[in-house]
């Protein structure tokens, strides 16, 4: 319980936050100077209204004379979520008998709010001058006193209830009913073009700048950079990479089937144009550590994943990354609306993860070791595509998929919104309504398809 220039309220002390806080309707209620400020955070894209005040002098509502400290900075709150069933009374003392004799210094519940939160930034007023606790028991309540006042930390008395009843509070949000109207707008509506609405956070807005911005398309490959919170300066690891490559290579040593699978795998994705040697001399980079993952739903087939959160020194390359918001489409439109017909009809894109690239300028972060053609020399390598096993991974690949539809969607509008309304990542699902004249693409399907 405090006094505030002409004012009562109660406060809660939150020793672990940066910032004090006061309820707008103490603010007027007590008619002290403010200054109007417009807030934005980084979960909420919209903008907010509210006020900053400064100098704000609190003492306890103690009996005796107390002394004031000073609040530099607050800012205001519609409300504080909280309940005063669990402050603190003359009645929860009493119900511990090591705590009786804090009974008298509080007082009964007044008829005030909860008007305060006071962070760190006023350190005096969580400063504790006594505690009383069990001298044995160190589960049960104890008292505190601060230059405020005494109060009961632990389980206690709370809203009347008996000491030992568990009582919690919850601060509630409400999330909108399931109607008919709501169902049937989920299966009509357009689950896609999440991209286009606001990003949630200011890591969001910056890695949709920077995908808008750095696009690219070259030798029919669209080129995404690696999203990056700032250029990094990483460290040399490649000794690092070669102890964990010399593990590999007596894992792979030990399963001839695995080594087998393994050197078809990068022999691959090097065919392809995926990876490629390092430049000579060999150019400072960085080195990502990999291994092979079997699928769980396909026995035998082997992917190799890049360890891009392994750390060298404090670094490793996922720290440095944004990993982009969720642009998926709607799932449970997408299932919803797969109710509606007879036929189902599935697809994926094969290694859909692999089709992106990475700028030349890029690729000096995604170095990797591998035995050369000859199998028994060390090269090192890079990839030349966005790594499995790299944070923004998903972020994106959705985003160069949904760039590639929206670049081609005049030449093919109907494969197009087959991937907008009907692609989940790199699975595609529609149903239709017969097998033999429908087709997810038209009558034909033969002339419009996503290539």
């Amino acid at each position: 319980m405090l006094i505030i220039k002409r004012g009562l309220t109660y406060a809660l002390l939150d020793s672990m936050s940066n910032t004090s806080i006061i309820t707008e309707d103490l603010c007027d209620s007590i008619q002290t100077p403010r200054k109007r400020l417009r807030v934005s955070t980084v979960t909420d894209s919209q903008v907010q209204w509210s006020y900053e005040v400064n100098n704000l002098q609190l003492r306890g509502f103690n009996k005796g004379k107390s002394e004031s400290i000073l609040v530099p900075t607050l800012y205001t709150q519609s409300s504080i979520p909280a309940d005063k069933g669990h402050i603190p009374i003359p009645e929860t003392a009493l119900a511990w008998s090591h705590l009786k004799q804090v009974a008298d210094q509080l007082t009964p519940l007044q008829d005030c709010g909860i008007g305060l939160i006071i962070g760190y930034n006023c350190s005096a007023a969580s400063l504790p001058l006594n505690t009383i606790r069990h001298t044995s028991d160190l589960t049960l309540p104890y008292a505190i006193q601060t230059v405020l006042g005494w109060a009961v930390v632990g389980w206690a008395v709370v809203g009347g209830k008996e000491a030992n009843d568990r009582y919690m509070g919850i601060h509630r949000t409400h999330i909108q009913d399931v109607t008919m109207e709501r169902l049937v707008r989920c299966l009509e509506d357009d689950p896609s073009e999440p991209h286009s609405q606001p990003p949630k956070s200011q890591n969001d807005t910056c890695f949709m700048k920077m995908m808008e911005s750095s696009v690219t398309q070259v030798n029919g490959f669209y080129t995404l950079p690696l999203p990056f919170k700032r250029k990094p300066d990483l460290p040399d690891n490649r000794s690092y990479a070669m102890k964990r490559f010399r593990s590999l290579e007596y894992c792979l040593q030990k399963d001839g089937e695995l080594a087998s699978r393994y050197n078809e795998f990068m022999a691959d994705v090097i065919s392809k144009g995926e990876a490629e040697p390092v430049g000579e001399p060999a150019e400072p980079g960085w080195y990502i550590p990999h291994h092979g993952v079997y699928h769980p739903r396909k026995p035998g087939t082997l992917r190799v994943a890049f360890d891009c959160s392994a750390t060298f020194k404090g670094h490793s390359l996922n720290d440095t990354l944004l990993q982009g918001p969720d642009l998926n489409s709607n799932l449970a439109g997408l299932l919803c609306r797969f109710q509606k017909e007879k036929v189902a009809v599935t697809c994926d894109i094969r290694k859909m993860f692999h089709q992106f690239r990475v700028p030349v300028e890029d690729r000096m972060y995604l170095c990797f070791l591998l035995y050369g053609p000859d199998g028994s020399s060390i090269i090192d390598y890079h990839m030349n595509v966005h790594l499995f096993g790299a944070k923004s991974l998903p972020s994106c690949s959705i985003y160069g998929l949904q760039k590639i539809v929206d670049d081609n969607s005049e030449s093919f509008p109907k494969a197009a919104t087959f991937v907008k309304q009907n692609f989940h990542v790199d699975d595609g699902l529609i149903r239709v309504p017969s097998g033999r004249r429908s087709h997810p693409f038209g009558e034909t399907g033969t002339n419009d398809a996503v290539s």
